[in-house]
């Protein structure tokens, strides 16, 4: 489907819009997100799956590594539908910060894909 004006497809009638939102995350987090794109096709998607894991665990994963460690940190932008926004800010008060939310999306995906 594609509008006869400006050649780009045409968005569903109520359909949910991706929103900008710059997050503090830790490198090594960042790393591995990154590195689950080959599976789950983009870093929205890596936490949309990640945050809907997290929010329906009986208790909080205890995390293996954390801001808290002083990992060094680093401001990113992602492109997330309103629901991983929400679910990420949801979980914010159980980890404790957004970086410890993203450290928590690694983990709860388990070992790397690629096996490295």
């Amino acid at each position: 489907m594609s509008s006869a004006t400006d050649g780009r497809p045409q968005r569903y009638a109520g359909g949910p819009s991706a929103t900008a939102r710059r997050y503090t995350v830790t490198k090594a987090a960042l790393r591995d997100i990154r590195k689950r794109c080959a599976v789950y096709g983009s870093q929205a998607r890596v936490l949309q799956v990640a945050t809907e894991l997290l929010i329906r665990q009986k208790k909080p994963i205890k995390l293996t590594y954390s801001v808290k460690q002083g990992s060094k940190t680093v401001t990113m932008s992602y492109k997330l539908l309103p629901r991983t926004i929400q679910l990420i800010d949801n979980l914010t008060p159980i980890y404790g910060s957004h970086g410890q939310v993203f450290d928590a999306c690694v983990q709860v995906l388990g070992k790397d894909p690629a096996g490295q």
